[in-house]
């Protein structure tokens, strides 16, 4: 797999086709690539995005950018997503199983499945590219963990591949085609971010903890498409297609906690959304994301983040 995807690269690059993270020399220029990477829309289902269905390839692709967290930056989030952060401007800190991991700029981060994380919010504003996926497994990218690397001359050009395939298949233009480009291109990233001995570690895996991962997923799309609802766990379990005993089974191993609370997570994550990019009161936020008051909402918030919902607002900072 990795031949196939060197012989891309090359065919790629013989075509002289340039993304904006290159100059007219061939240079990468992260500060031409925040431009494009500002560009990117931030997505309306953070679990949900460009499906190639390659075998051993990071799939259900998501790119997005942050210029700042706001009142989010303390929210302690954990789900089944690997999360790739590119660092172009602006140093910062992510708290990963409360280790903290400085991100400065022309530095990445990835942040494996079900890894407890928040940010330290940073003094100033911050330019950084997230690219969020699944994959069967983390094994190919487990030398990446906890430790920010060097991009490179060659990871910002990757980059600037991604993000123009990304525009691309998010504007329906080529969409098919372009699918494939962008699983290639995120493991061609990845590969190029290893150290040199272990680079020779295949993308690819057998599924092993796919049941775990795949159930996680099931119950993200489940409740995040309906958060209003009440999710007893008999429905919750009826609707990821296991029993009870098996869907406790499953989350508690995979994450150390059980469903109720994982679904009280992803409502808060949507509660946390719909704070960000609309302009319902708490109180209406709070019934929508499925809280029997708005007092009962604030208070789940506030376990959560430290802070209350309106707080959210108040120090959001706008792109």
């Amino acid at each position: 797999m990795l031949k196939e995807m060197t012989k891309t690269t090359k065919l790629r690059g013989a075509t002289g086709r340039r993304s904006g993270a290159e100059s007219a020399t061939g240079v990468p220029a992260p500060a031409a690539l925040a431009a494009a990477v500002r560009s990117v829309p931030a997505p309306e289902d953070y679990f949900e995005g460009c499906r190639a269905g390659l075998p051993e390839l990071p799939d259900n692709l998501l790119l997005f950018s942050r210029s700042g967290f706001g009142g989010n930056a303390e929210v302690r989030t954990r789900h089944h997503r690997h999360v790739l952060i590119l660092n172009l401007a602006g140093a910062g800190t992510v708290c990963l199983n409360e280790k903290m991991v400085p991100l400065r700029p022309g530095e990445a981060l990835l942040i494996l499945p079900d890894q407890l994380h928040h940010y330290v919010r940073p003094v100033g504003a911050i330019c950084w590219l997230y690219v969020t996926f699944e994959a069967a497994r983390s094994d190919p990218w487990l030398a990446l963990r906890d430790r920010p690397v060097a991009v490179g001359a060659r990871g910002w050009v990757a980059a600037g591949w991604l993000i123009e395939d990304f525009r691309a298949w998010r504007s329906g233009t080529a969409a098919a085609s372009r699918r494939e480009a962008l699983a290639l291109g995120a493991a061609l990233l990845l590969n190029g971010l290893l150290p040199a001995p272990a680079r020779d570690s295949s993308p690819a895996a057998t599924v092993a903890g796919a049941a775990g991962s795949g159930v996680l997923e099931r119950i993200n799309r489940v409740v995040y498409g309906d958060p209003g609802r009440a999710w007893p766990q008999a429905e919750l379990a009826r609707r990821v297609g296991v029993s009870p005993s098996h869907l406790r089974f499953l989350v508690r191993q995979s994450l150390g906690v059980g469903p109720g609370c994982y679904v009280r997570r992803i409502r808060l994550s949507r509660a946390r959304h719909l704070l960000e990019t609309t302009t319902r009161s708490v109180r209406e936020v709070a019934a929508a994301c499925g809280f029997r008051s708005a007092a009962v909402f604030s208070r789940a918030f506030k376990r959560e983040t430290t802070h209350p919902p309106a707080h959210c607002r108040r120090t959001l900072m706008k792109p």
